[in-house]
């Protein structure tokens, strides 16, 4: 029998030994379970500061863009208001060149007469 008791003692020496690689391959699976619940969390409050920020930067840009728009709305309407002080300009040039036309033939004609 003591060959018996000495096999029932080497199949408990390696059952107590597969037990404990078990048990040591649970813990480090609850080890990396929570791991990686601590990542997660990192990653969602990540996710949250990303979305925070995209919106703080939409804000801005989106104001920037509203100020960039109001200043070129006022620079189109001084161009237009110097594009109409221009065509004044040309239309009273164009009435004094037929003006001083006229007068240049009436003087021509009081030389003549």
């Amino acid at each position: 029998m003591k060959g018996g008791d000495q096999m029932d003692n080497e199949t408990r020496e390696m059952f107590n030994t597969l037990f404990e690689m078990i048990k040591d391959m649970q813990n480090d699976m609850k080890d990396m379970q929570n791991d990686m619940k601590d990542m997660q969390n990192k990653v969602d409050g990540l996710s949250s500061e990303v979305h925070d920020l995209r919106g703080l930067i939409e804000n801005e840009t989106n104001k920037n863009i509203k100020i960039i728009a109001e200043a070129h709305e006022l620079q189109v309407d001084k161009l237009n208001d110097i594009q109409k002080t221009v065509e004044n300009v040309r239309a009273r040039q164009n009435l004094t060149e037929i003006r001083l036309n006229i007068i240049e033939a009436d003087i021509k004609m009081l030389k003549r007469a």
